[in-house]
């Protein structure tokens, strides 16, 4: 898709206007060079390092529309592979994950190590091949894997920038979540993976919306508000103590990071309420007060670009989602938690989790609900166009008073969760990203 077919649905003028065409969301060939630009172009996240705790474990997923698999060596190094046999193309892995010192080709009996390299091929010594043959030159496609803080990221853009360098100023807030516990976090079991009507692009776009929580999620806040009152009414214990972060309108704000990534943030008047908050004080004596405050008193969500948002609000959640088509995305969640938490504040976690978020919370029904009816109302083509305009006026150049305790790493800042300048950030990248010419296209890869 030619660039100048994709600029125009952008309207970028600061101080004045931020609007996108909503084509982009229905538009077939739009959703193609997304593919190609974006999911198999960038980095992506497809795993945390606990789901590959062991020497020899594997994990398989889509990178765009690229098979993959990412396997752990003996000496605990990642790495990652295009899922094809090098000899006709049939996938290596079948399953999800599993752990194996060595994969057989089910098809023709190649046999490979978790390093990609070949180890046997079947037949070989009758097999005639011409004097150029090199066993070595059938060595797995190799991919680039990395991970940070225990996120394990995945490209099939071989000259993809370093992860370090993608992640730009969202590093310092995924440490917010991994350094919880000195252990690091966990995927707990249990894993939800769903798919729904609308573009991939409003999961990005409501994970960092605030301007719609008191709305949308009305419900939950009035069934958890006559929940504690009835239990209090009765004289019996409400065990999930949902947090509340609307009634006292504490103080919130959002973030730009760099390459896409943005964050909101809300401090919570009951964070000792929450999972992490009822070990606030040996928290504090851990990473001090900053740093405390930020991981268990304040409410984050934070987007990492392009497909996965770490929730740590009402529980802990990480989303990360794959398109499908311009209508339809497929979205994984699990709740994630810090390592050797106590079994109290592990279940209170498990409580709100549940409660909000996944298939058995309020949350994600009244989103998709949303989702749905935005992806139909996007094929209004005589309403073509929607801004991003609320908070303009707000916008802060770098970082703001709150954040500046933490990190400088930040391009800009405002003081309302509700404000939609962060998606301005959001689109730029977006548009910088669609436009680009990949090594692909120059026959480099």
């Amino acid at each position: 898709m030619k660039p100048e077919n994709i600029k125009w649905r952008v309207v970028d003028k600061p101080g004045e206007t931020f609007k996108v065409h909503r084509s982009i969301y229905t538009d077939p060939d739009i959703y193609q060079t997304e593919l190609e630009q974006i999911f198999e172009g960038n980095w992506i996240y497809i795993a945390h390092d606990s789901q590959l705790p062991n020497a020899n474990d594997y994990f398989t997923t889509l990178v765009g529309r690229q098979p993959v698999v990412i396997s752990r060596d003996d000496e605990g190094k990642l790495h990652g592979f295009i899922n094809a046999c090098t000899h006709r193309g049939a996938k290596i892995c079948r399953k999800k994950k599993g752990n194996t010192k060595n994969w057989s080709c089910p098809y023709h009996g190649w046999v490979f190590n978790p390093q990609g390299e070949i180890l046997d091929i079947k037949s070989l010594d009758t097999a005639n091949y011409p004097d150029s043959f090199q066993k070595s030159d059938y060595d797995l496609t190799r991919i680039k894997v990395d991970s940070y803080a225990g996120f394990i990221f995945a490209s099939v853009n071989t000259e993809v920038q370093e992860l370090k360098d993608h992640l730009a100023g969202a590093k310092v807030f995924m440490d917010l979540f991994n350094e919880q516990s000195a252990e690091g976090l966990e995927i707990l079991p249990g894993t939800s993976v769903y798919t729904h009507h609308g573009n991939w692009k409003m999961q990005a776009e409501n994970g960092v919306d605030g301007y719609h929580v008191d709305t949308v999620h009305a419900s939950y806040f009035r069934i958890a508000a006559n929940r504690n009152e009835r239990a209090a009414k009765e004289g019996a214990e409400d065990k999930v103590k949902a947090i509340d972060p609307l009634t006292e309108q504490p103080r919130n704000g959002t973030y730009t990071l760099g390459n896409g990534h943005q964050l909101f943030w809300i401090d919570v008047p009951n964070f000792r309420d929450r999972g992490l908050g009822m070990e606030y004080d040996a928290l504090v004596e851990r990473v001090g007060e900053v740093k405390a405050k930020w991981m268990a008193a304040r409410l984050r969500q934070l987007v990492i670009y392009p497909n996965v948002i770490l929730f740590d609000g009402i529980s802990t959640q990480m989303r990360h989602w794959r398109p499908l088509s311009q209508d339809e995305t497929e979205v994984t969640v699990n709740c994630i938690a810090p390592v050797g938490e106590p079994a109290e504040s592990r279940t209170r976690r498990l409580r709100q989790y549940e409660d909000f978020y996944g298939a058995s919370g309020l949350a994600t029904p009244d989103d998709l609900t949303e989702f749905d009816a935005c992806q139909d109302g996007y094929y209004g083509i005589k309403s073509a166009w929607h801004d991003f305009n609320r908070g303009m006026t707000q916008i802060i150049d770098g970082p703001d008073d709150v954040v500046a305790e933490i990190t400088t790493e930040v391009l800009n800042s405002a003081p309302h969760m509700a404000d939609e300048g962060l998606y301005h950030h959001n689109y730029r990248n977006w548009l910088k990203l669609m436009t680009r010419k990949m090594p692909t296209q120059q026959g480099a890869v």
